[in-house]
């Protein structure tokens, strides 16, 4: 094992595509601008894991989302998680709807 790795753990890649696997859903690796995507079908609904991030003008915050259509409204639910907060901070997760 690579030193990094010793350091920091396995990358978020690694994890997805493990949770993926164990989900019976897909990974799909992102580019340069955009991290990867889990895929899983629950019946007729294809529910999607994914990245986004907020810049701020001075920094920017990157949330992990889980989305999923809601069919008989035409609508997308979307949950937001907002990101790890260091020890002896609070944060709530948000929501959207």
């Amino acid at each position: 094992m690579g030193f990094l790795r010793n350091v920091f753990g396995p990358s978020r890649n690694e994890i997805w595509q493990q949770f993926a696997s164990a989900i019976g859903g897909s990974f799909t690796e992102g580019g340069f601008w955009n991290g990867g995507t889990v895929e899983a079908a629950h019946g007729q609904w294809i529910i999607t894991l994914d990245t986004y991030t907020v810049s701020t003008g001075k920094s920017s915050i990157t949330y992990t989302r889980i989305r999923a259509p809601w069919f008989p409204a035409a609508i997308w639910v979307t949950v937001v998680c907002a990101p790890q907060v260091p020890a002896g901070k609070s944060a709530a997760p948000s929501r959207q709807l």
